[in-house]
């Protein structure tokens, strides 16, 4: 079954837990990337906690993804002052600590061109574990899900299929529409 199939006949809006195969992480991402934004032509809000926004956009223009659709949020490339910093598509929030200021950050793009059918990307609550205890971020993810809802917004939670983060996919999934395993 493809990837886009996967997501065929989920409620609107939907939240999924993706558990992506360490092996095959980047090209996992491309394509769900490239359905979401080139294919259904929403409008995504990424959260990169694993690469700087510059890299990341050059990987995802080299993998053909329309990335004028989307705005970044990234918690890597680390600010002069440690605060917030907007540029025209994306901010640099320099930290993946502070999960209420990537809140803020989340509802703020969310209501950034209210017309258009949007979906959130966070990529990856594995990299998120490094920064956050595991109760902290299931919280938070708690919070995320019912405000996705709330907002009439898709959402995608990639985490990698490992043994250190069954902990917390074990209590996200019950947050979720459903778990799609790569």
């Amino acid at each position: 079954m493809s990837l886009s199939e996967q997501f065929k006949g989920l409620p609107e809006p939907f939240v999924v837990l993706f558990i992506a195969d360490p092996e095959d992480y980047v090209a996992q991402n491309l394509a769900l990337l490239k359905d979401f934004v080139n294919v259904k032509k929403m409008a995504g809000i990424y959260i990169t906690v694993n690469r700087p926004y510059l890299s990341l956009l050059s990987l995802l223009k080299k993998g053909g993804i329309d990335t004028s659709r989307m705005f970044f949020i990234d918690l890597v490339t680390k600010t002069l002052n440690d605060m917030p910093e907007r540029k025209s598509n994306h901010i640099f929030m320099g930290t993946a600590t502070n999960l209420t200021d990537l809140s803020l950050a989340i509802s703020q793009a969310v209501s950034a061109n209210e017309k258009a059918k949007k979906f959130i990307y966070l990529d990856s609550l594995s990299t998120m574990l490094i920064y956050n205890e595991a109760g902290s971020l299931s919280r938070f993810s708690h919070f995320l899900t019912s405000r996705l809802r709330e907002w009439n917004v898709d959402g995608v939670f990639i985490s990698l299929d490992s043994a250190s983060d069954r902990v917390l996919t074990d209590k996200l999934s019950q947050f979720c529409d459903k778990i799609v395993h790569a």
